[in-house]
């Protein structure tokens, strides 16, 4: 039931990041690229949740530099969470 509640939590957030990847469009062109990269760092620790069982109490959830800069440059951001909740 906790990972139920956890992901039903991460699926908001999912909502709000999406809605946030329009207002990051409107930005003046020199702010986007940093913007956009937090975004998708930040969307990319509720993959590492799911990667990890849910467990974010006893573990913290990191993302591993390589996976930052894959995500970064990666022109869907729901690919990993798909791949993720597939498993």
């Amino acid at each position: 039931r906790y990972a139920d509640l956890i992901e039903g939590l991460m699926a908001d957030a999912e909502r709000l990041y999406a809605e946030a990847d329009a207002a990051i469009a409107s930005l003046r062109a020199a702010a986007r690229p940093g913007v956009w990269a937090a975004a998708r760092m930040y969307r990319e620790i509720l993959n590492e949740v799911r990667a990890a069982g849910y467990d974010n109490l006893g573990r913290r959830a990191v993302v591993p530099t390589r996976t930052k800069l894959a995500r970064t440059l990666a022109a869907d951001g729901y690919a990993r969470r798909r791949d993720v909740l597939v498993r």
